[in-house]
């Protein structure tokens, strides 16, 4: 939570700033974007507290996101904004070894894949233009809005060094909708007439409620289980944007 109140803090301190240089020009320049940067876990995503090798925990780490978006004008400095996020985060798998090896006093290894999140986008901002000393045109914009998550779940295969199981235990993935929202602020140069590049930085969240998960024990036992789980990241990238004047 500390996260997010820094976060809002920044911005409008930002805001209060570009307010006394903003141009008067009060219309927004729509820009179409592709982007890639960080996906970095915040808050019980990135959690590896873990009591009992049996339980959930988050175990995000920071990995990649690539988006394609696009910002178009509705009134004045008000714009909307249409945005198709992908990102992925690595799942540390460190607590969970750490735990067998607590309950079972032997040495296991562990096989991961990613969170993975395909995200659906739709906000509005607020934009203000300005120039520097150069006359090089800038533009920053505080946004905001609702966002559709269909999340991957991450899956592991464990096993042990000794023995003739080799998969004693194994999670399949599963993919879980859920709803949240995001919120962050851009800024954007014109290299020419209609290019520019746009640096971002993103809270995004979403809430889940995973159920028939398969995990399987000794190879064949069967399981499922279920776990609450919320997305929490900043994303920050960097895009290349063709502006639509």
């Amino acid at each position: 939570m500390r996260a997010i109140y820094t976060f809002s803090f920044s911005i409008l301190l930002i805001i209060n700033t570009l307010s006394v240089f903003a141009q008067n020009r009060n219309t927004f320049k729509p820009d179409l974007g592709i982007y890639s940067g960080l996906s970095i876990p915040i808050g019980d995503f990135k959690s590896t507290s873990l009591s009992n090798w049996e339980d959930h925990y988050g175990g995000a780490k920071t990995n990649g996101s690539f988006a394609l978006k696009l910002r178009f004008p509705i009134k004045n400095r008000i714009l909307g904004i249409v945005g198709l996020q992908r990102t992925w985060n690595a799942y540390d798998a460190k607590p969970i070894t750490d735990a067998l090896y607590t309950a079972f006093n032997s040495p296991f290894s562990v096989e991961t894949d990613s969170w993975k999140s395909s995200i659906l986008e739709l906000g509005v901002g607020y934009s203000f233009a300005f120039e520097d000393n150069n006359l090089n045109e800038w533009e920053f914009a505080i946004e905001a809005g609702g966002l559709y998550n269909n999340l991957s779940t991450y899956s592991y295969r464990i096993y042990s060094p000794v023995g003739t199981n080799r998969y004693p235990l194994r999670q399949e993935s599963v993919d879980d909708p859920g709803v949240g929202y995001f919120m962050g602020a851009g800024i954007r140069y014109t290299i020419a007439n209609f290019v520019g590049i746009r640096l971002t930085t993103d809270y995004i969240t979403s809430a889940h409620n995973v159920s028939n998960v398969e995990r399987r024990y000794n190879g064949g036992d069967l399981l499922e289980v279920g776990y609450k789980q919320k997305v929490e990241a900043i994303v920050v990238q960097l895009g290349l944007v063709i502006i639509l004047n």
